[in-house]
């Protein structure tokens, strides 16, 4: 059996290369693509539908050539003094909505962004884990993260109720050995609230799946993009257990 907290071992079992491209057909039917690429890279990018929701939560320093000579109005500089390489943004930019999970120190250098992309944020969601993980024990336990949402002007969400803006969602019943796993219960509400039915989501860092594994569930179409290996490979596995096929589809073309 893999061991699904073991992203090596997963890529043991699904030997996954910079390039690769899978489909992933859920129990439900619906087809989802997974590639292992630059979430960055145009080409990449042409191969895929435009989404109507992004739902993102990009690494910290996303600047794939720490060169920060490419500073210009796609690349925007923190309030933690990093580079936050903004040309995803602009490429998959999405027609219905979009939900980038940052660190707060993230929070305006992300607004900026979507600002440069002509999508000025208009809302901030907190995710209140109840918990927190390890850290300085002699200062304040870390019990929230920061998601900036941006939706178009006079959209009206399809919910039955309005709701707030502190999603609750507590420890991950459904854990995999990613170190950023975002639990299902925040992933979920952003796809019904701004994907309609039978739409596309993208996730252009995919991590551990859980936006492919969110999109099933609710009835949409998910492309995800994870430029390391080893968590593409854990993806397929993660997806496997939940009775999704995979069939590799391009190989090493990226």
């Amino acid at each position: 059996v893999v061991d699904i907290m073991d992203p090596l071992a997963c890529l043991a079992v699904w030997p996954v290369q910079l390039g690769d491209r899978f489909e992933l057909v859920g129990p439900s039917g619906l087809r989802h693509a997974l590639a292992c690429g630059d979430a960055t890279n145009p080409v990449l990018r042409a191969t895929y539908p435009t989404p109507h929701v992004v739902v993102a939560d990009p690494p910290y320093g996303l600047d794939y050539v720490s060169n920060r000579s490419r500073r210009g109005p796609q690349s925007i500089v923190n309030d933690a003094g990093d580079l936050d390489d903004a040309r995803w943004i602009e490429l998959w930019r999405p027609t219905h909505g979009i939900y980038v999970w940052c660190h707060w120190l993230r929070v305006t250098s992300i607004a900026a962004a979507l600002r440069v992309n002509g999508m000025d944020p208009k809302h901030r969601i907190v995710w209140d884990k109840g918990h927190w993980g390890p850290g300085n024990l002699n200062q304040y336990g870390s019990q929230t993260e920061d998601c900036v949402a941006w939706l178009p002007s006079g959209y009206k969400i399809p919910w039955a109720k309005r709701e707030g803006n502190m999603w609750r969602a507590g420890p991950r019943a459904d854990r995999v050995g990613h170190p950023t796993q975002k639990p299902l219960g925040v992933i979920v509400p952003a796809i019904q609230h701004a994907c309609p039915e039978n739409g596309v989501v993208a996730d252009p860092f995919a991590g551990s799946g859980t936006t492919v594994v969110a999109a099933e569930q609710v009835g949409r179409r998910c492309v995800a993009v994870e430029l390391d290996p080893k968590f593409c490979a854990l993806t397929l596995e993660r997806c496997h257990r939940l009775g999704f096929t995979v069939a590799l589809v391009a190989q090493h073309d990226a």
